[in-house]
């Protein structure tokens, strides 16, 4: 939002000024299709909307960080069935520390997998 703001103030004062000294911007040439009041208040109203967004736009931050947000309180730590499988099976240490990634993913296939079995076997649902 803030870069919106500083492009569209950049842009309204940019093409003002220039088109005081007799240049326009590509981008504003339609502007003075509708007439040269017309084209100046377009681009007063690009300079201006942009400079009082900005202005209350810092004013609503400032707001928002003022008041303390409350924080969720930690989860707690699930054990990882990787470290079961790799005091089972030492190939697995050995995975994990070269492949991180894989072992991690292969961790959550097995944990997903056993959780859809373990709720299949229930009986009543």
């Amino acid at each position: 939002m803030k870069n919106l703001v500083v492009w569209l103030t950049a842009f309204g004062l940019t093409a003002g000024g220039l088109h005081f000294l007799g240049v326009d911007l590509r981008l504003f040439s339609w502007v003075d299709s509708w007439g040269e009041e017309a084209g100046r208040s377009i681009r007063a109203v690009l300079a201006t909307s942009g400079i009082i967004i900005f202005t209350f736009g810092v004013k609503w931050q400032q707001q928002d960080c003022a008041t303390p947000r409350a924080t969720a309180p930690a989860p707690e730590r699930i054990p990882s069935i990787s470290n079961v499988a790799a005091r089972q099976n030492p190939g697995v240490e050995r995975i994990r520390k070269r492949w991180p990634k894989l072992a991690r993913r292969s961790a959550y296939v097995r944990a997903a997998t056993a959780a859809a079995s373990a709720t299949r076997a229930r009986p009543g649902y």
